[in-house]
Formats: structure tokens, C-alpha cells, sequence
């Protein structure tokens, strides 16, 4: 069974295979034993452990839990009109057994939203088919690009690049979450080959660079996004 805790959320459970599984809210004793379940997630290791503590403070962070064993996890960005889910992770010996189904479920039902998005590699299949499953749709792409990070003040200084006085038309990306253009706040930098836009890492609108970043024109690796409405 699958048993669902969390602060202001009802009490519900669900089968979920021979599983005594319960869903929390992860605290700050999980810490070491969730970077150790995520470490070898990538060829490079996972970003999770230096961005532990802010999913701490902020948004929704849920743990699948059997006998004191944490078995995955996964973290929900709270946006006015949408949810941006991210971090999805389940050990290795306990996947395709509906563990991240149950995960995503609970965390789209907490946080109270009526639109969900995330973001997934294109080579990620296992993680494509359990977001079409669960009914997401794919709704647009945009490409990384490795190089030497550098912070978008930097790129705007170093390539002369100046303040358009225009309207963001697009939706983009900063902080590894896909926004509508209209939460864009900022101006458009550019020259005569270059624009981007001040996110972290920068978003190239046209033009390239050969420090890391973001676009929609190709790059080193593809992420589709997906959105439930």
C-alpha cells in the first residue's frame, strides 16, 4: 500500500504493487541518504546536493518511504498559474514499479495547480513514457549547449550587447524551469549577431556563444517540455 502524509493534505492510500510505501515531506535528516540515492543519476554525478537546502525552504519536496528506506523522491516549484516538477528520482531496484507514478500523482494533486510542466531529456524514454502516461503532452523544446559558465552580465558586457527596448514574444527558460514570456521582466540584450536574455544560465534568442547556455537553435543535448493541463 501507499500511504500519503504531508502538511495540510489529506490522508489517502494507494496499492502500489506489494510496497508498504508511504509518501512524506522530506526534512533535513534526509539529506545525506537522498544525495546518496541520487549520486550516480548521470555519467557526472546529480545536481541534487547543491540544491538540496532551497528545495528545503521552498516549494513542495516528497519522499517515497518503505520501513525507514527512502526509495525516491522528487520536488515541485510553485508558479502563480502552473507547477514546474523536477528532480525525479528512484532507485534503481524499485523502478517501473509505480513509484514515480505515485510520486508525480501526489505532487500534482498538493500543489493545488490546474497546469503541471517539467522538463526531460530526450534520450530519457522511460521518464518520456510515464509523463505521456500520466496525460502530459509535449509543447516545445530547447537545447543546452555546454561551455565555460558564465553569468548573462558577463556575456552582455563582453559582447558589447545593449537594451532592446522590445517585447519578449516567446517563452524561454531560467533556472531550469520554462516560463511564459510574459513572466520576463527584464530587456533583451543584443548586437548585430547576438541577443539573449538575463537568465541563469543565459537563454540565446539567436545568434551563439561558446559559454554554456540555452536556446532553441541546437545544441550538445535536447529537452523536451511537457505540460498537463
Amino acid at each position: 500500500m501507499i500511504f500519503f502524509n504531508y502538511p495540510g493534505a489529506k490522508f489517502f492510500k494507494v496499492k502500489i504493487f506489494l510496497f508498504d510505501v508511504r509518501i512524506e515531506k522530506v526534512d533535513l535528516k534526509d539529506k545525506e541518504e537522498i544525495i546518496e540515492l541520487s549520486k550516480d543519476s548521470f555519467e557526472w554525478g546529480d545536481y541534487i546536493e547543491y540544491v538540496f537546502d532551497e528545495w528545503l525552504r521552498s516549494g513542495i519536496f516528497l519522499k517515497a518511504v518503505e520501513n525507514g528506506e527512502i526509495l525516491g523522491f522528487l520536488h515541485v516549484r510553485l508558479f502563480d498559474e502552473f507547477s514546474w516538477l523536477e528532480g525525479l528520482r528512484v532507485k534503481k531496484e524499485y523502478r517501473r514499479k509505480g513509484i514515480a507514478t505515485e510520486l508525480t500523482k501526489n505532487a500534482m494533486k498538493i500543489s493545488g495547480k490546474n497546469i503541471h510542466r517539467l522538463m526531460i531529456l530526450e534520450t530519457n524514454v522511460p521518464s518520456i513514457e510515464l509523463s505521456k502516461k500520466l496525460g502530459f503532452k509535449p509543447i516545445d523544446r530547447v537545447y543546452y549547449n555546454y561551455g565555460e559558465k558564465k553569468s548573462a552580465d558577463e556575456i552582455i558586457r563582453e559582447y558589447n550587447l545593449i537594451k532592446k527596448d522590445e517585447k519578449l514574444r516567446e517563452n524561454y527558460v531560467d533556472k531550469w524551469v520554462y516560463l511564459d514570456f510574459k513572466y520576463y521582466l527584464d530587456y533583451i540584450y543584443s548586437n548585430h549577431n547576438l541577443s539573449i536574455l538575463r537568465t541563469d544560465p543565459p537563454f540565446v534568442i539567436n545568434g551563439s556563444i561558446n559559454y554554456e547556455n540555452i536556446s532553441r537553435s541546437g545544441g550538445n543535448e535536447c529537452f523536451i517540455i511537457f505540460e498537463k493541463r
